[in-house]
């Protein structure tokens, strides 16, 4: 529970929170990651190549609800004691209190890479970079819908 009191002197205004904070109630992400990495080097003097392949598979599960145990704002401590709040908030999963998981995004994302690239020492005043990348990334393409 929060107790917040704010007063701003310019205006002798209180403000009283009392409740969870409203970004905490239902915040929990886990990010589970699989990679696998091939990566060589040949080096022949003049030129030093180096190629590989990469690949990673991500699962993601983030579930966020903003106040999901409430907002409560009370204009002063009597105000509380008298159970007379002046702003109340609650967000919940359409599919109910026990259902929040319904709530959260669950999706994975796969990443395959290849590369290519030369190092070439042309003169001991002159070295040249190149090479080639291609990333190639699939992501949910549809949404689901989330209440």
């Amino acid at each position: 529970m929060i107790l917040l009191l704010v007063t701003d002197f310019s205006l002798r205004l209180e403000l009283t929170l009392l409740g969870g904070d409203r970004y905490r109630g239902a915040n929990h992400i886990m990010v589970d990651e699989d990679v696998l990495i091939f990566k060589a080097t040949y080096d022949n003097d003049d030129n030093v190549i180096t190629f590989g392949i990469e690949r990673a598979e991500t699962d993601v599960y983030n579930l966020f609800i903003a106040r999901y145990n409430g907002e409560i704002q009370f204009n002063s401590i009597e105000d509380f004691e008298a159970g007379a709040w002046s702003y109340l908030r609650f967000h919940t999963p359409i599919a109910g209190n026990d259902q929040v998981g319904t709530a959260a995004a669950d999706f994975q994302i796969e990443k395959d890479t290849m590369y290519i690239q030369n190092k070439w020492y042309a003169s001991d005043d002159l070295t040249v970079s190149f090479g080639f990348r291609y990333d190639s990334v699939l992501t949910p393409n549809r949404t689901s819908p989330k209440p």
